[in-house]
């Protein structure tokens, strides 16, 4: 299980899709938002455990490595933004701030039309080191992954932790190093599941289990499942509800059309998630603001916004990969 598996790339991009869809605002986006983000953080637990070179790579190496992909993709699109946001003010009536605590993910009062932070990527980031030093320094991940999840909710939900500084962003880590944990936990039966090992009607049965209890535990929760807010409501309803959506969308992987032109487009989408976030979350912002100003409110706004946020960031993301790679931490 060392060499690249293409279901990985197609069910990330999968996610990136439904990502999408649900900041266009499309139907049932609710249950969406329960499981899009949880999702990544499991397929990274998962690379995890199909690949030994954690095993062999130095803490230093690893940083080094991992900031090469994902911060560089992260602040290159932030300084991008920022030109830009410095251009539209100078234009236009928008304003305009920039507060250093914002490029930190610590808060801060910054204003301006498109955004200067993507909670996303530093968060995936930091997660993803402290699951590495876990790996390399605790030989028990079902006690770390268990123990991520309790420090997320003492952060979040009891004082006085819960008003420190950070407590957010460490809390949001911590969620993802849960579900970083329970994708490399659960790596044998993910890679069954996604790559069509199980008989059909194990992911059939699955499905349907999965689609049941994603619908129940939403409409039990009291609060979406805001995880750049933070906020999760109930957490066992929020766990519970990430987990049956993300189950579900691995059980429908094998279900998709084995067509090839497609195949390759969802390859293609699940190797550039890193660039797509930014891309189209910037895209958006941009959309609403013009939306906005011309009054553009025809029916089924949300499918207009999703076929366009589709079509001109993924042509953005093919340029950026083809001519300018060194924006997402790679070389041509």
């Amino acid at each position: 299980m060392k060499q690249r598996i293409e279901q990985v790339d197609i069910l990330r991009m999968m996610a990136m899709l439904l990502v999408m869809y649900q900041h266009a605002n499309g139907p049932f986006s609710l249950y969406i938002l329960a499981f899009h983000m949880p999702i990544f953080f499991i397929i990274t637990g998962f690379t995890f455990a199909i690949s030994d070179s954690w095993k062999k790579i130095k803490f230093k190496d690893f940083i080094i490595k991992r900031a090469k992909v994902i911060l560089v993709a992260n602040y290159s699109f932030i300084v991008i933004n920022i030109v830009f946001n410095i251009l539209i003010g100078t234009f236009t009536d928008q304003s305009f701030s920039l507060s250093i605590k914002t490029l930190f993910l610590l808060g801060g009062n910054s204003t301006g039309l498109l955004p200067m932070t993507f909670w996303f990527l530093p968060i995936l980031f930091f997660a993803d080191v402290f699951f590495f030093i876990a790996l390399k320094s605790m030989g028990n991940v079902t006690y770390y992954t268990l123990t991520s999840i309790l420090f997320s909710y003492v952060l979040t939900k009891t004082a006085p932790f819960s008003t420190l500084l950070i407590s957010s962003q460490l809390s949001m880590i911590f969620m993802g190093t849960f579900f970083i944990g329970v994708g490399y936990l659960f790596s044998k039966q993910i890679y069954k599941l996604i790559t069509g090992k199980h008989k059909l009607i194990v992911n059939v049965c699955l499905s349907i289990i999965s689609l049941v209890g994603l619908i129940l535990f939403v409409n039990l929760n009291y609060s979406p499942f805001y995880m750049f807010m933070n906020s999760y409501g109930s957490y066992p309803w929020a766990i519970l509800g990430a987990l049956s959506g993300s189950l579900f969308l691995m059980s429908i992987i094998r279900f998709l059309p084995n067509y090839r032109l497609m195949n390759r487009f969802l390859i293609w989408g699940g190797q550039n998630t890193l660039s797509l976030f930014p891309i189209h979350v910037t895209l958006l912002a941009g959309m609403v603001y013009l939306e906005n100003k011309i009054q553009f409110t025809p029916d089924f706004l949300w499918l207009y916004n999703l076929i366009t946020l589709c079509l001109i960031s993924f042509t953005v993301a093919w340029v950026i990969e083809k001519y300018l790679p060194f924006l997402i931490g790679r070389k041509k």
